[in-house]
């Protein structure tokens, strides 16, 4: 845990062959971070391994890795049902979830530069502090079927003025707001 959080000399982590757990906050904060390579081995990541790294725009699993994946430098567990970790840094602005993913881990878009997420209907539990310190975050678009949503899910948007939710019968729109659920 912990292993090299604060560490702005980091660009690049190639995690070696002989790893087989990433521990939480593994390279918490590493500043200049760009890329993460995650090998084949690694059965056993653990939420926020890489939070708060502003730089990150990429992290990379080995296609042999059978527990996990990577999309476009996103990464998913290997069936794709949760998404584990988005590179703040990652260039795109409006981000629609796969139709497969069930279930967002805890902090898995903490701090990222997206200004709209679309969660599809096929997820159902959203993770602590998902979006925790999504400065340009404007527009979050929820399932109403989500059955487990955490009271901190709107920390993103405290500093707005404009306070809106809007629900349809299958969709929560969340907009500007400073409300918690």
């Amino acid at each position: 845990k912990s292993t090299f959080n604060y560490d702005s000399k980091i660009r690049k982590v190639i995690i070696p062959n002989t790893v087989k757990s990433i521990g939480e906050y593994v390279l918490y904060e590493c500043s200049n971070l760009e890329e993460v390579y995650v090998p084949a081995s690694a059965t056993d990541i653990k939420n926020a391994f890489v939070s708060r790294c502003n730089r990150l725009k990429k992290i990379d699993i080995a296609d042999r890795n059978t527990r996990y994946m990577d999309i476009d430098g996103v990464c998913y567990s290997k069936d794709g049902r949760i998404l584990i970790a988005y590179p703040p840094a990652k260039d795109c602005t409006d981000f629609v979830i796969p139709s497969k993913v069930e279930q967002l881990g805890e902090w898995c878009f903490t701090a990222t530069n997206i200004n709209k997420i679309i969660i599809p209907e096929t997820v159902k539990k959203i993770g602590d502090e998902t979006f925790y310190k999504c400065k340009n975050l404007t527009d979050l678009v929820i399932n109403a079927n989500c059955t487990e949503i955490p009271a901190m899910l709107i920390d993103a948007y405290r500093s707005t003025t404009d306070n809106t939710v809007t629900a349809t019968p299958k969709l929560v729109s969340v907009v500007n707001t400073t409300t918690a659920f």
